[in-house]
């Protein structure tokens, strides 16, 4: 899913409007492939905040 900045602010004001809720984090999630001209292999990348991250352990 692709959201905008004013779509990720939006989320965040209504999560950080639960009492409940401590902390947030956003994950960045992509795929791609590496090539080494011989051979292809598919990757999956996960991208985190760590100083935001952390919060949410």
């Amino acid at each position: 899913m692709n959201l905008t900045n004013k779509q990720m602010e939006k989320i965040e004001s209504i999560l950080t409007g639960y009492p409940e809720v401590e902390a947030i984090s956003y994950r960045i999630k992509l795929g791609g492939m590496l090539s080494n001209f011989e051979e292809t292999t598919n990757i999956r990348l996960n991208a985190i905040f760590p100083e935001k991250e952390i919060l949410t352990c």
